[in-house]
């Protein structure tokens, strides 16, 4: 039995999370797109919020570029994505059956658990988020897995 690097499973894993992160949230931007109503105040703010951090903190900013950009917002984020990229890494070598597809239907469990399950149920949408359709979330989702599926294979050819 092999002995496990339980630290560099844990910082590899992490590491995998924010480069997750990023592409999530380039998905997030244009899936559907963000509108002004949509950003007055994002899942990880409204959540915040609920959980009685003030709005001047949850809606708090950095200036980059002309843009006034949530850094409260990516803090969540960013550690929301590097914790299960962490979790996969360390479950995973564990438990190898976590790493089927590599990844990516773990990726979308917990990606399904949250966003159409854990936040919707407690309210953690604004509005114009609850009037998606869930097969409009879900397709694209399918479609990506789909396409990595049949990458995965070309590349074992």
């Amino acid at each position: 039995m092999k002995k496990i690097d339980w630290q560099a499973a844990a910082f590899s894993g992490a590491a995998a999370g924010v480069i997750s992160g990023l592409v999530k949230l380039g998905w997030e931007n244009v899936l559907p797109p963000r509108t002004a109503e949509r950003n007055a105040t994002n899942p990880p703010q409204r959540m915040l919020e609920q959980m009685g951090f003030p709005k001047k903190f949850t809606h708090a900013t950095y200036r980059y570029s002309g843009q006034d950009l949530p850094w409260v917002s990516y803090l969540i984020h960013f550690g929301f994505s590097s914790t299960f990229g962490a979790l996969y890494k360390i479950i995973g070598e564990k438990y190898p059956e976590v790493k089927v597809g590599q990844g990516v239907p773990f990726g979308l469990v917990i990606w399904a658990a949250f966003h159409l399950g854990l936040l919707p149920a407690a309210g953690s949408f604004i509005q114009i988020r609850r009037k998606i359709k869930i097969r409009n979330a879900v397709k694209p989702a399918f479609l990506i897995f789909l396409f990595y599926k049949k990458a995965l294979k070309s590349t074992k050819n």
